[in-house]
């Protein structure tokens, strides 16, 4: 089947839409569907939609189905339920495939219960729309200050098999000991990067953790030894593959001046979300630009005293390439800096 998408701005041309009253044993097996591109809003491929008039939906049958999604204006979305429908009862969607290079497809946050989900190839649950993972909140940024215990805010909107990562920089006259996350939070390979400056005075430690969203509430608490001072954000992502969030493996690189340069990686699957960050010394003004070119074209996300954060899509995989930022450090200052790529759900 092939399906054009929204020929006017909010056109909703769909193959199948089951909405409204009660509906019982719907199937829809063994289709291969190429999506059309949207104009603005429109051009969806199957949904059942039982808030549409309050009614129940049970016993859908959505298995063995292949969803080809095409780029236009908008994203073709290739998905099963819409925003919030959560009175659907009984239902299966199995061994169905996702083209997630050219579109979507997923279930929408809040909408899984009822569901029973298995080996759904290139499946998004929970994200509500997007070719793979993208950047769903930050918490506020925690200003460089003296203390032993840094409470890094929560970014909102946190939901199970959300990835959080922390970004925390640690100073101090002497060389600090690693900073203790919270249960449940790993570090990022290759962290803590370590940096000093060039009189040997004050050192820096470049902290990335992580953790698969779980049940959260509240704010994260980071503890520190000895007389130190620290800096932080939590960012949220949502589409991430919850048991291999990074892949490639994230690389780390340290050194002097003004540009730090993050080492370069090979992504392997569409769509992968690479991070570029840095810990910096904040010398100067915080008016910086991301790293340039186009594998992938980043985003700022953080440009703070201490810590520069930005992200951007590789859309089809292959080679970052090296990753250098002008920083807003002095000459004599250290840097530390990464590369992360989030692998797709």
């Amino acid at each position: 089947m092939i399906e054009q998408g929204g020929i006017d701005a909010g056109a909703h041309l769909n193959v199948l839409q089951v909405g409204g009253g009660t509906c019982n044993d719907t199937v829809f097996e063994f289709n291969t569907g190429l999506q059309g591109s949207q104009v603005a809003s429109g051009g969806e491929w199957d949904q059942y939609y039982p808030n549409t008039a309050g009614g129940v939906i049970t016993n859908v049958k959505r298995n063995y189905c292949t969803t080809i999604t095409q780029l236009g204006a908008n994203l073709a979305i290739g998905y099963v339920t819409h925003g919030g429908q959560t009175l659907n009862t009984n239902s299966v969607a199995h061994d169905n495939y996702y083209d997630l290079i050219n579109g979507s497809g997923q279930f929408y946050t809040g909408s899984m219960t009822g569901w029973t989900l298995t080996n759904n190839l290139d499946l998004i649950v929970g994200s509500g729309g997007g070719g793979g993972p993208s950047l769903g909140g930050q918490g506020t940024y925690l200003t460089y200050g003296a203390r032993t215990s840094s409470v890094l805010n929560a970014p909102s909107g946190i939901v199970n098999g959300d990835l959080l990562i922390a970004f925390l920089a640690v100073g101090a006259t002497i060389n600090p000991a690693n900073a203790t996350p919270p249960a449940g939070w790993s570090a990022l390979p290759g962290s803590p990067t370590q940096a000093q400056d060039i009189g040997a005075t004050f050192f820096v430690k470049y902290h990335v953790f992580y953790k698969i969203a779980s049940g959260e509430s509240g704010d994260y608490t980071f503890t520190t030894t000895g007389s130190t001072s620290t800096c932080g954000v939590v960012m949220r992502y949502t589409g991430v593959n919850t048991t291999t969030p990074f892949s490639p493996a994230p690389t780390a690189n340290t050194g002097p001046g003004t540009d730090a340069t993050a080492l370069g990686l090979t992504t392997t699957v569409a769509n992968a979300v690479v991070i570029f960050t840095e810990q910096d010394w904040g010398d100067n003004t915080n008016n910086t630009l991301p790293p340039t070119g186009t594998t992938p074209t980043f985003t700022e996300r953080v440009d703070q005293p201490l810590i520069y954060i930005a992200d951007g899509v590789m859309a089809t995989p292959g080679a970052t390439g090296n990753k250098t930022h002008t920083t807003n450090s002095a000459a004599g200052s250290a840097w530390g800096a990464y590369l992360i790529a989030l692998n797709p759900a």
